[in-house]
Formats: C-alpha cells, sequence, structure tokens
C-alpha cells in the first residue's frame, strides 16, 4: 500500500504542468482555462461568431480577485504589454488583445507582472488558438 502510495504521488508530481483545460458552450464558445490558485486565467473564444460581432475576452484573476490595470507578459519571444479594463482584457482593444493572446501562444513560461508583482506562470503547452488576435 505504501509503494502504492509514493507511485501516486510521484505521478501527480511528474504531470503536465496545469495544461489548458478546454470546453465549447452551447453556443459554440470556446473556453480555455488555466488555474492555479495563484494566477487563473480564462480565455473566450468565438470562432463561430455566436455573437454579432464575435466576442473575444480573458480574463486574470490574482488571488481570486480580478485583475484591473496594465500587465506586462514576458516570454522568450519577447515582452508584451496589454491592460485589464473591467476585469479583463477584450478584442475591442486590439493591440492589447494581441499582446496577450500572442504572449500565451509564443510560450507556456510566463512571467506575468501585474502592478508591483511579478508571477512566473507554466501553462504546460502555449494557448492552441488564436482567438481572433491578429
Amino acid at each position: 500500500m505504501k509503494i502504492l502510495a509514493a507511485v501516486s504521488i510521484f505521478g501527480l508530481v511528474a504531470g503536465p504542468a496545469f495544461a489548458w483545460n478546454h470546453q465549447t458552450d452551447f453556443r459554440g464558445l470556446e473556453i480555455y482555462d488555466h488555474e492555479t490558485g495563484t494566477v487563473d486565467l480564462q480565455i473566450i473564444c468565438d470562432p463561430n461568431g455566436a455573437f454579432i460581432p464575435p466576442i473575444f475576452s480573458a480574463e486574470v484573476a490574482i488571488n481570486g480577485i480580478a485583475y484591473e490595470g496594465d500587465m506586462a507578459l514576458k516570454t522568450d519571444a519577447g515582452t508584451f504589454t496589454a491592460q485589464a479594463i473591467n476585469g479583463g482584457v477584450s478584442a475591442k482593444d486590439a493591440t492589447d488583445w494581441a499582446n496577450f493572446i500572442n504572449a500565451f501562444r509564443s510560450s507556456a513560461k510566463i512571467e506575468l507582472t501585474a502592478g508591483d508583482q511579478t508571477y512566473k506562470v507554466d501553462t504546460g503547452t502555449p494557448f492552441p488558438v488564436s482567438c481572433g488576435a491578429a
């Protein structure tokens, strides 16, 4: 029994690091979640135009509270900036949206600076779709 418990714990530690969880809702919205408890991300894509115009948005929560303000997302590909307004980043600001999505598409390992705090985020895999970003 002790061996089984040790193997189970090792399996959890050796598994992929917090990969993106994906689901499609009844309207066809593609919802991607990455949750660590410290930095939680939810990205909503509307690839089939469930809404007119299609909606693309993301929420960044830090310690369970929706973040509002400037963000810097640093990856091996460079530093991307975006601003969260009303608890999220929206494709209504095409530059911020492209920066936000392209940061997560460029790497699974990101340093997110929000306010005066920097967090290391490892999504396991880069974000898999362009989600309306140019």
